[in-house]
């Protein structure tokens, strides 16, 4: 008798621990998905702002060769406007 309820104790045990692993490796890839979730998350954030980023560069960058090109147009307007001057006094 003593023998059974040992072997039915330690049935009982094992199955308590086999069930005990599997909720933890429930929890683990429970943890898991939120932790990829939430790098997938950071990692959007990240494209987004360096997209950002980007945009802004460009942006300025197109300002500054528009402000360049209008500075250049009125310089050789200038130029024009002073050799016209040179060749009417000649």
């Amino acid at each position: 008798m003593d023998k059974t309820r040992t072997t039915l104790w330690e049935i009982v045990n094992h199955n308590i621990t086999i069930g005990a692993v599997i909720v933890g490796i429930i929890f683990w890839v429970n943890s898991t998905d939120k932790v990829a979730n939430d790098a997938v998350i950071k990692l959007q954030t990240n494209q987004n702002i360096l997209i950002q980023d980007i945009d802004r560069i460009q942006n300025n960058h197109l300002a500054h060769i528009q402000e360049t090109l209008t500075d250049l147009t009125v310089k050789i307007a200038v130029l024009i406007a002073n050799q016209e001057k040179l060749l009417n006094q000649n």
